[in-house]
This record gives structure tokens, sequence and C-alpha cells, in this order.
């Protein structure tokens, strides 16, 4: 499995680019979704090819989840970024839906309102 999550992590840094700057976001340069989100076809070893959201790849790999133990995971992936290219797992938490969308409210005051954490990057 190592060598699985090896080669899936050379294909993630393969299709993006890191951003200049200290803690800058690292972008998705391959197929993006209608809805803006990267995508990454990934051959699982159990569950076969499925197209994956590249920002929760990215976490999968990290975490060295399966996308059956990743599916178990209690909330949603959320960018503190702001960025749905961003495949940094430094600006990425698994946390509730309603928190999630506080952080949208955010992105569209155009500031953080701290009122959840970690705060959002802006």
């Amino acid at each position: 499995m190592d060598a699985f999550f090896r080669d899936l992590q050379f294909k993630l840094k393969k299709k993006s680019k890191h951003q200049p700057g200290e803690n800058s976001c690292v972008l998705w340069t391959g197929n993006v979704s209608y809805s803006g989100y990267g995508l990454q076809s990934v051959k699982w070893p159990v569950e076969g090819r499925k197209l994956e959201k590249a920002h929760r790849v990215a976490l999968m790999v990290e975490r060295g989840l399966t996308r059956s133990q990743f599916r178990d995971v209690e909330g949603e992936v959320s960018h503190l970024c702001h960025n749905k290219l961003c495949v940094n797992t430094a600006h990425l938490v698994i946390e509730q839906h309603c928190i999630n969308q506080e952080r949208i409210h955010c992105f569209l005051l155009g500031r953080c309102t701290e009122a959840h954490s970690p705060l959002c990057l802006m």
C-alpha cells in the first residue's frame, strides 16, 4: 500500500504548482469540475478507478487512507484558504458541515468572522 500512496502523491505533485510565498496555496493544474474543484482519476486497489476531488485525494495520501476508510471520516473537507483548487494539506481541515458553511460566509464577507477554529487564511 505504501507504493500506491507514493505513486498517487507523485501524480498529485505533477499536476500542482506551488505559489510564491510562505504558507501559500499549492494550486491544482489538472482537470477541474464545473463547480471549480480539481479532479484526479484514481485507480483504487479495491474500488477500481474513480474520479475524486484533488484536495480530498491530497488528504487521503497524507493520512494514508483509502477511499473506503476516508468515507468513514465524519465531516467534510474545508479549505481554510477558500481556494477550491488548493491541494496544500496545511490549508485543509475536516470539519462539520455547519463550520464549512461559516467559512463560505467569511469568503463572501472578504474577512474571517473568527467564529470557528482554525481561523480562515485570508
